[in-house]
C-alpha cells in the first residue's frame, strides 16, 4: 500500500468550469488527464443517487468526486474501481482521500479488501463521515453509503435505486471535442490509410462516429483512430455473425451491447428509455438480413425474441420489408401532413421495379461517394450503413424513364394545381415511432450531391418526403420538423456563433483579428485574391479551405431552412 500527499484544487470556481483535470491516483478507466462537464452532470450530482448505464459515468464518477470532496472535507472518500473476467466483477484498485488529499492507494490484490476495512474503522474511530465511490460494477456490501458508476448490465446492485444518464447529442459532443481540444481523427475504413489534412477540424467526423455508435462519448470523442476503426469492424463482424437460427448467449450480449442503447426518460432520470440501434448496426443489418429467405429471418427472430435485442431486430425487419415493397413495382396512397386547419388530402405514388446492378445485393444501393451520377443506377436506391446520410432511401423518375407514374385522387383534384408538376424525388424516412425529426443538414447534403439542390430550391413541389409508419401510428403521425438551427446568425455577430467554433478556436481567430463572422468572410476574400494555398492556415490550426467551408454552410443556412419547410410532407400507412 502505498501512503501519498496527492492533492487537487478545491477552488469553487471549478463548478462553473467546462472541462476538469482528472486528480492524480483516481482509480478510474477514463485515459484521459482531462473530461468534460456535461451540462446534466450537476442536476444528477443533487440526486446524490447511485447512477447506472453505459454513458459517461467514467468522467461523472469523476466530477462527482471531485465535487463531493470539495464541499465535504471532513468526510472520508473511499474509491475504488472495478473491472469485469469471466463474468464476474474484480476489484483493480482502492484509494482513500480525506480534505482533498489522497490518503492511501493500492492495486495489490491482496490488501485491497485490507485497506478498505481500514478506512472504514478509521473513519468511525475519528467520527468523521465515509462514503465509497465505485467506478464499476461492486462485488461487496459496505457498511457505509455508496454511490455507483457502472453499466446497466451490472446486476449485483439492481435492488438500488438507479438514475439513468441522458445519451450524448451531437451538439454536446462536438462542443467536447472543442473544449477538450481533442484531435477527432477520420476514420480510415482500413488502418493503414493516411490522414486528412485538418484533422483536428473535421467535425463532421463527430456526426458519423454518433451515426455509427450512438450517442457514446468512448468512441465518439476519442482520438485514437485504431481504436474507432476496430471498433467498427467490431461491430460489422458481429453482424456478419447472423447465419443461422442458433445463438450463444455471449452472442445475444455482444449485439446487445452494440444494438441497444439505454437513455434517461426525458421526465424520469429513475426510468429508462430503450432507444433505436445505431444507424450503422441498423444499416448493417438490414442488408445482412436481406440475403436470408423469410423462414430464416422468422428463425433469427424467435431466437431474439427474450432479449432487449429483439426490439431493435423488430424495427430493422419493419424497414426491410419497406425496402422490398419499394424495390418492386407497387402503388401506394399517402396523406398530405398539413396544418391542423387545412382539409386532409392524400396522394397516390407509383413505383417501377428496381434491379441492384450488383448481384451479392438485394437492392440498389448507393455509397459514401455518391454524387449525381448514381441517379441513373435505378429508381429506388438504400444507402449504404458506411453512408451516413440519415435519409433511409429514395425513389428519383429520370429524364431517361419518365413516363406518367402518379395519379391524383378524386377527393383532392386541386391538391397542387396544374397536375402537370409531377414530382421527380421521393425521400422516404422509416420509422415505428410517433415522431421523427428531420436532419436537415444531412438532407441537404443529400440533395447538394445529387445534384437536386436547385431544382428544390426553385420547385419545392417535385420533392416528395414521405414518412413510412405503422398503421396504427399513422393516425396520429403529424408534419414533422426539419432540424436547422432556429438562431440563424448574421454576418455582425460572433464567429462563435458560426456552429463550429468554439471558445479556443474563438480565441485562435481573434488573435488575428477575426472577432465577427464578416471579418471572417473579408479575410477569407484577401487570401483568396492573392492565390494563397487553401491548406495554409490562417489561424493556429484553422485552414483556410475549412474556414471558407464553414462560411458556406453559412451563407447555406440563410434560405435552406425555408426551402426544406417547403418540401411537400406525407405519411404512408404501412400494413405490418
Amino acid at each position: 500500500m502505498e501512503k501519498e500527499k496527492t492533492t487537487f484544487s478545491r477552488d469553487p470556481r471549478w463548478v462553473e468550469s467546462t472541462t476538469l483535470d482528472i486528480p492524480q491516483g483516481l482509480p478510474m478507466h477514463f485515459g484521459k488527464p482531462t473530461f468534460y462537464v456535461r451540462d446534466c452532470y450537476p442536476q444528477y450530482y443533487e440526486k446524490a443517487m447511485r447512477v447506472l448505464g453505459g454513458v459517461g459515468t467514467s468522467t461523472f464518477f469523476a466530477y462527482f468526486f471531485l465535487r463531493f470532496s470539495a464541499e465535504n472535507e471532513d468526510t472520508t472518500v473511499i474509491t475504488t474501481s472495478f473491472c469485469i473476467q469471466a463474468k464476474s466483477s474484480v476489484m483493480t484498485a482502492v484509494a482513500v482521500w480525506k480534505g482533498g488529499e489522497m490518503i492511501e492507494r493500492t492495486k495489490n490484490r491482496y490488501k485491497l479488501y485490507q485497506l478498505l476495512d481500514k478506512a472504514e474503522k478509521g473513519a468511525v474511530e475519528a467520527n468523521s463521515g465515509v462514503i465509497h465511490l465505485c467506478n464499476g460494477s461492486p462485488n461487496f456490501r459496505p457498511g457505509a453509503p455508496m454511490v455507483c458508476f457502472t453499466r446497466l448490465a451490472s446486476s449485483s446492485c439492481q435492488p438500488c435505486p438507479k438514475l439513468f444518464m441522458p445519451l450524448w447529442d451531437l451538439k454536446e459532443l462536438q462542443t467536447a471535442a472543442n473544449e477538450l481540444d481533442r484531435p477527432v481523427r477520420k476514420l480510415s475504413g482500413c488502418l493503414s490509410k493516411t490522414e486528412p489534412e485538418d484533422v483536428r477540424m473535421v467535425v463532421d467526423e463527430v456526426e458519423q462516429r454518433l451515426l455509427m455508435f450512438g450517442g457514446v462519448a468512448r468512441e465518439c470523442l476519442s482520438d485514437d483512430a485504431c481504436f474507432v476503426d476496430a471498433r467498427k469492424i467490431d461491430v460489422e463482424r458481429l453482424i456478419s455473425q447472423l447465419n443461422s437460427g442458433f445463438f450463444t448467449m455471449r452472442l445475444i450480449e455482444d449485439l446487445e451491447y452494440e444494438m441497444v442503447r439505454f437513455a434517461a426518460h426525458h421526465n424520469y432520470p429513475r426510468r429508462a428509455e430503450i432507444t433505436g440501434p445505431p444507424q450503422f448496426a441498423k444499416r448493417l443489418l438490414v442488408a445482412h438480413l436481406s440475403m436470408f429467405d423469410t423462414a430464416m429471418r422468422n428463425k433469427i427472430n424467435d431466437c431474439l425474441r427474450a432479449s432487449l435485442v429483439y426490439g431493435p431486430v423488430r424495427s430493422v425487419r419493419f424497414e426491410l420489408r419497406v425496402h422490398k415493397i419499394l424495390s418492386s413495382k407497387c402503388e401506394f396512397t399517402a396523406r398530405r401532413l398539413v396544418g391542423s386547419n387545412q382539409p386532409t388530402s392524400y396522394r397516390t405514388f407509383k413505383c417501377e421495379k428496381t434491379t441492384s446492378l450488383d448481384l451479392d445485393d438485394r437492392f440498389c444501393y448507393f455509397d459514401e461517394d455518391f454524387s449525381s451520377a448514381d441517379l441513373e443506377n435505378g429508381p429506388y436506391q438504400v444507402p449504404r450503413a458506411t453512408n451516413f446520410v440519415t435519409i433511409d432511401s429514395f425513389y428519383y423518375l429520370s429524364s431517361r424513364r419518365r413516363k406518367p407514374w402518379f395519379r391524383l385522387p378524386v377527393i383532392c383534384p386541386s391538391l397542387f394545381g396544374q397536375c402537370s408538376c409531377e414530382d421527380q424525388l421521393r425521400l422516404f424516412q422509416i420509422t415505428l415511432d410517433s415522431t421523427h425529426p428531420v436532419n436537415g443538414e444531412s438532407l441537404a447534403l443529400l440533395l447538394d450531391r445529387l445534384g437536386l439542390m436547385t431544382m428544390t430550391r426553385e420547385h419545392p413541389e417535385r420533392v416528395a418526403l414521405i414518412f413510412v409508419v405503422p398503421r396504427k401510428i399513422a393516425k396520429v403521425f403529424e408534419r414533422q420538423e426539419i432540424e436547422l438551427d432556429v438562431d440563424i446568425p448574421n454576418d455582425e455577430d460572433s464567429v462563435l456563433r458560426l456552429g463550429k467554433i468554439g471558445k479556443m478556436r474563438k480565441k485562435a481567430l481573434n488573435d488575428v483579428g477575426i472577432h465577427k463572422i464578416q471579418d471572417l468572410r473579408e479575410r477569407l476574400e484577401e487570401v483568396e485574391a492573392l492565390r494563397v494555398d487553401a491548406t495554409t492556415p490562417l489561424a493556429q490550426d484553422l485552414s483556410i479551405r475549412f474556414l471558407r467551408e464553414l462560411l458556406r454552410k453559412h451563407d447555406e443556412r440563410q434560405w435552406l431552412k425555408e426551402v426544406l419547410n417547403s418540401i411537400p410532407q406525407f405519411v404512408w400507412p404501412f400494413a405490418y
